[in-house]
């Protein structure tokens, strides 16, 4: 837990000192920005790699996410493949430096067991369509006038488990590079 709180201090120190030495530069027009992102990173509490492509819409100060990603994990069914989902909404601050904090939901995995109330089947069922809540921060640095690095940071709120559901855990940290439109 101390090294995630140190991440999110460095991350948001690096944000304060690039605002501080470079002069803030409205949109006085707010003019939509698209900046697709490819990324790759590690879900922590599952010991999985994920990868995918967010794409973020900023306005200004505020900033919007549609995500398309794409892991794995180990259950005791055996390996599942499966895809995510998520969206989410939150503000942002900076120019070439730009931090950026989010909340929105985002599809993820489950196991439902024989038994579980509304559930007939006779087996043990492997789902990955459950959506729950997600809060995120992250960093993009601006490397030319069109490419930026990203690096992000999030957790996913699991429903938590149950007799009837096995509910899996998500703290990812990803990095990436954006091309803005």
């Amino acid at each position: 837990m101390k090294k995630f709180l140190v991440l999110f201090v460095m991350m948001f120190s690096v944000i304060a000192s690039s605002s501080a030495q470079s002069k803030w530069i409205e949109d006085s027009d707010w003019k939509l920005h698209v900046s697709p992102t490819v990324y790759g990173g590690y879900n922590c509490l599952e010991n999985a790699p994920i990868a995918g492509v967010a794409i973020p819409f900023n306005v200004n100060f505020i900033r919007a996410e549609l995500d398309l990603g794409y892991t794995y994990l180990n259950t005791d069914l055996g390996h599942k493949d499966f895809p995510t989902f998520s969206s989410a909404l939150g503000v942002q601050y900076g120019n070439k430096v730009r931090g950026y904090l989010m909340y929105g939901w985002s599809t993820w995995a489950y196991i439902t067991r024989v038994g579980a109330p509304g559930s007939n089947c006779p087996n043990d069922r492997f789902y990955s369509d459950l959506f729950h809540h997600k809060i995120k921060g992250g960093v993009e640095v601006v490397l030319t006038k069109k490419l930026f690095l990203n690096a992000e940071v999030s957790y996913l709120f699991s429903k938590g488990s149950s007799v009837y559901y096995e509910m899996y855990d998500n703290l990812a940290l990803r990095a990436g590079l954006g091309w803005k439109f």
